[in-house]
């Protein structure tokens, strides 16, 4: 082969060819060449995209104390807990489960059925967790009270969607994106206080009125400020301010990095920050996978640090939004095939030994 001829050939034959031949790690590194390289034809940076999948390992591989079990509990009949967050509170842990019932087929797959038809739809119950992550207790979180005008213009019909929970200023909170019953309308990113069960004082942090969809903005306090990392290639964090959302910081972030987005909270690591992300990717077979990775940056929040593509349980659609950390244990929550929740323990040590330094 002529590598001045056709430069990424050999690699791209190698995203195909190491699959077959259980190379693995020959496959994962073609595909991660290919993807971070910015002058890569885009039939070769399709392939490698949708290769990446069969070539990225389950974390229990990477990461030997990682263990995981279900978030169960009482909810009515056809619906399913999935997309999840959690947060460490007293001696456990609290989460806030998304539910749905996404099966009728009787709606488009957001909307929220009427009050004459006697269902809930969409829900998110607050779960609390013992230190060994067991369900100790669920309860229905209560939609917002009518407190703002926002409610007076008819948003107390919106479902508040992939909640990712914080303390700050040492009140409970969640940021979250609505839903409504209609394909037209946008994704909003929205604030609310979360006290006991109920949402209060709910914020719009995005416009509806652009009419573009924003969603899975990940959450970091700092100090007395709560910034939201918008992006992460570009790397664009944005600040919660009385009077709306600025842009506070822009990096140009890793090219491998493009296609991904939001996940978890950002955990203080206390030089900089941690974060879990994802990228969905369309497969031959028209659906989708949903790789993740570790992400660390800089106390300034240039990424630094990032983990090879990963799956929690499969490599199917799983949707992690939450994580938290308590000494060494590092736990994380996430939703599988819109039908499951689940939440993990590993440690922190092992998590960061599978990052790798960024360059450039």
């Amino acid at each position: 082969m002529d590598w001045t001829e056709t430069p990424w050939q050999p690699l791209h034959d190698l995203t195909l060819r190491s699959y077959y031949l259980g190379d693995l790690g020959t496959g994962r590194w073609a595909c991660e060449t290919l993807l971070s390289v910015p002058d890569v034809p885009e039939s070769y940076r399709a392939l490698a995209r949708s290769n990446q999948v069969f070539y990225a390992p389950l974390l229990s591989d990477l990461a030997p104390s990682f263990y995981t079990r279900s978030i169960d509990f009482d909810i009515p009949p056809s619906h399913f807990p999935y997309n999840c967050t959690v947060a460490v509170d007293g001696e456990g842990y609290r989460a806030v489960v998304r539910c749905a019932d996404i099966l009728t087929g009787t709606h488009w797959p957001y909307q929220l059925p009427t009050a004459a038809e006697g269902q809930s739809y969409h829900a998110n119950y607050g779960v609390q967790l013992d230190r060994d992550l067991t369900v100790k207790g669920a309860r229905l979180v209560a939609q917002p009270v009518k407190e703002s005008e926002d409610f007076e213009r008819g948003l107390a019909g919106w479902g508040i969607a992939d909640c990712r929970l914080f303390r700050w200023h040492d009140q409970w909170y969640v940021s979250g994106s609505t839903i409504r019953g209609h394909p037209d309308l946008p994704t909003s990113m929205v604030l609310l206080r979360l006290d006991g069960t109920t949402f209060h004082d709910l914020v719009l942090l995005s416009d509806p009125a652009i009419k573009k969809d924003e969603k899975n903005w990940m959450p970091v306090v700092r100090g007395d400020d709560l910034l939201f990392v918008y992006s992460i290639s570009p790397t664009v964090v944005l600040r919660y301010t009385p009077n709306g959302i600025e842009e506070l910081i822009r990096h140009p972030g890793p090219y491998v990095l493009r296609h991904y987005r939001g996940g978890s909270q950002g955990l203080d690591l206390g030089d900089g920050y941690l974060f879990v992300i994802h990228e969905s990717v369309l497969l031959d077979n028209r659906t989708r996978a949903y790789p993740h990775r570790f992400v660390r940056t800089d106390a300034d929040f240039h990424v630094t640090h990032v983990s090879t593509p990963f799956f929690f349980l499969a490599r199917y659609v799983e949707f992690c939004c939450g994580m938290a950390l308590r000494d060494d244990d590092l736990v994380i929550s996430f939703g599988f095939m819109d039908r499951e929740a689940y939440v993990s323990r590993t440690t922190l040590d092992e998590i960061l030994a599978l990052l790798r330094a960024v360059y450039g």
